[in-house]
């Protein structure tokens, strides 16, 4: 832990000792397709990944289910857990239920404090969009983008345009079809930039800029359903930036809670 443990004991309930100083933070924003979590569950499995902490705040709606990582397990699933793989300077929280809309802005703030008290070093925010709302330059190019906080730490941008990855194009208006400002970057860009179904994830990216916080939104066009896809071409993605596997997708081990996503099969007498 760092010595502002008062300041975390605010929202976050650590379980041990640990040290997030340095480390890369991973956060799903509760959004289309779950596709953050699923993405956090993914790592968090295939790394083994320890919960050593969970986070509490009024705005997050209580749940409660069964461990997703081991079967027959005695442990709980809370609503916003903190994992941790120490070798791989890695932090993920796994939010496993809603934010209250208004209490939103309340959570974020204490969230950005605790991960400066933290010192983490960055925040890698994973979320997606609805393929309905895409523009054509979407629709005609790869399901994916990203947004970075290019103004306070140019050299990340940098580093994910290098990839040949294409960051999210502003918008001129919204609702509706219009015309893009391909420099999405550029703090002087006309436009808005507009993440239909991302959750919060472009006010934590604001948060982040505010304070100095180098952090990316990784963005994966989508609808609702199987979304296993989805997770494995997101967690792909984060993998090409911090190299956290080196096998990459044959490293990737799927979670048992994955076999109930769509509960059991049809009974046999259906038929």
């Amino acid at each position: 832990m760092t010595d502002n443990s008062q300041e975390q004991s605010q929202i976050f309930f650590p379980l041990k000792e640990v040290n997030f100083k340095g480390c890369t933070l991973i956060i799903p924003s509760v959004s289309v397709g779950n596709v953050g979590q699923l993405c956090s569950d993914l790592l968090i499995h295939s790394l083994q990944c320890e919960k050593v902490g969970y986070l509490w705040h009024s705005a997050i709606l209580p749940v409660v289910g069964v461990d997703p990582f081991k079967v027959s397990s005695p442990d709980l699933a809370l609503p916003a857990e903190v994992f941790y793989s120490e070798s791989r300077k890695l932090v993920v929280l796994q939010l496993r239920s809603s934010i209250l809309k208004r209490l939103r802005k309340l959570f974020l703030n204490e969230l950005i404090k605790w991960i400066k008290s933290c010192g983490i070093s960055q925040v890698a925010v994973l979320t997606g969009s609805c393929n309905e709302e895409r523009i054509d330059a979407q629709i005609n190019s790869e399901p994916f983008r990203y947004l970075v906080t290019s103004e306070v730490y140019p050299e990340l941008a940098e580093t994910l345009r290098s990839k040949g990855w294409t960051a999210l194009e502003r918008r001129f208006q919204f609702p509706a079809l219009s015309k893009i400002d391909n420099q999405a970057e550029s703090t002087e860009s006309t436009g808005q930039i507009v993440i239909p179904g991302g959750g919060f994830a472009k006010r934590l990216l604001a948060l982040c800029s505010a304070n100095n916080l180098p952090c990316a939104v990784l963005i994966k066009f989508c609808s609702e359903g199987d979304n296993i896809p989805d997770a494995l071409f997101m967690t792909s993605k984060l993998n090409d930036w911090l190299k956290m596997m080196d096998s990459g997708l044959k490293s990737f081990v799927f979670p048992p809670s994955w076999s109930h996503l769509f509960g059991n099969p049809p009974p046999k007498q259906l038929y």
